[in-house]
């Protein structure tokens, strides 16, 4: 999922959820009744830029009254939870940030219900959705401890004693940080890490692990890579996201991370990059017109608002080559006061 201005989201999803439309259609019917209305000056609400606040708001809607986040913390179990669950997971691989929420909440579901998705899990032939609902985890347990310990070799290789022995609880939060099925336990993990002093070496640990891993790596482990950026990363590693920015071949999700994750990694990315970037997505969005290249448009838009690189944003918002919405967001950015992009950029 992208990180669209997570304030942005945030009150996008409470205005999904408040309208009071009852079904499966409650998500897409608030976005109309909202719909062609600025908001928060400048972003224009529609299907593409909020799938995943009206996927979550339908899942909502069909539990109990408190929601699905007491599910998530097993107080709840809501009749025809795996059924909605089911129905949002994907074929294959890569299920993106829905898909795999959908597959942990499915986790969690009780045994009862499964006899009303087998048909749909049968069909489900991704390695990451078959992981989540076996592990708990985007990864076998083989596979991810093998990352969790080549990472921790490399950061106790930089350590000063005493800090040079095992550390469970670092394992555990790299662990969280890596393969976690929950956006917010990522997150937290990376937060956490980068309160202690194990930040720059896991952050130089995992770009490395971006600079030198295979190209057939799994889709979540790179986005999750990438992600973990913003918390652990240095200065020094922007280039290594740069490179995913425009990388040719790259999974949606992948270049889609790079491209919203890095306005808020350290450092800055000079203006032949930035050309680069938003011309190679430019001339891509031309072509196929496809929701990959206009979203990563929207990721470079929001990652220079970001770094408040007001001359682009202008280019940007006067470009009619363009998709409205990567428009709007450029100028958006270039209204709103200086304070609250000072605030977005903490």
């Amino acid at each position: 999922m992208p990180l669209v201005g997570i304030h942005i989201r945030v009150e996008a999803f409470a205005l999904i959820v408040a309208v009071e439309i009852d079904g499966e259609d409650a998500g897409p019917a608030a976005v109309g009744r909202l719909g062609g209305a600025r908001f928060q000056g400048g972003v224009v609400l529609d299907d593409d830029v909020l799938r995943p606040e009206i996927d979550l708001a339908a899942l909502r809607r069909r539990g109990p009254r408190g929601g699905f986040g007491d599910v998530w913390r097993g107080r709840r179990a809501p009749a025809g939870l795996a059924a909605t669950a089911a129905g949002l997971l994907p074929a294959g691989d890569p299920p993106g940030e829905t898909g795999i929420l959908a597959a942990e909440l499915l986790r969690q579901a009780p045994v009862s219900q499964f006899s009303t998705v087998r048909d749909r899990l049968r069909r489900v032939a991704g390695s990451t959705t078959r992981a989540i609902l076996a592990y708990g985890r985007t990864a076998s347990p083989e596979g991810s401890a093998a990352i969790v310990a080549r990472v921790l070799a490399t950061v106790t290789a930089t350590m000063p004693p005493p800090g040079a022995g095992p550390d469970p609880m670092l394992s555990r939060l790299v662990s969280d940080l890596l393969f976690s099925p929950n956006h917010n336990q990522r997150l937290l993990a990376g937060r956490l890490i980068a309160a202690t002093p194990y930040r720059d070496p896991v952050g130089a640990a995992l770009a490395a692990e971006l600079a030198t891993g295979p190209a057939a790596r799994a889709v979540p482990l790179t986005t999750a890579l990438l992600g973990a950026m913003p918390s652990v990363g240095r200065p020094a590693d922007r280039p290594v996201v740069e490179r995913f920015v425009r990388a040719p071949g790259l999974a949606a999700p992948v270049t889609d991370a790079a491209a919203w994750h890095l306005g808020h990694i350290p450092g800055r990315s000079d203006q032949r990059f930035w050309h680069a970037a938003i011309g190679f997505h430019r001339d891509r969005w031309q072509r196929t017109r496809s929701r990959a290249s206009g979203s990563a448009l929207r990721g470079l838009t929001y990652s220079l608002g970001i770094g408040q690189h007001s001359d682009l944003l202008r280019a940007i918002g006067a470009d009619t080559g363009l998709p409205g919405s990567v428009r709007t967001a450029a100028r958006w950015w270039l209204n709103i006061p200086d304070r609250i992009k000072a605030s977005a950029a903490r």
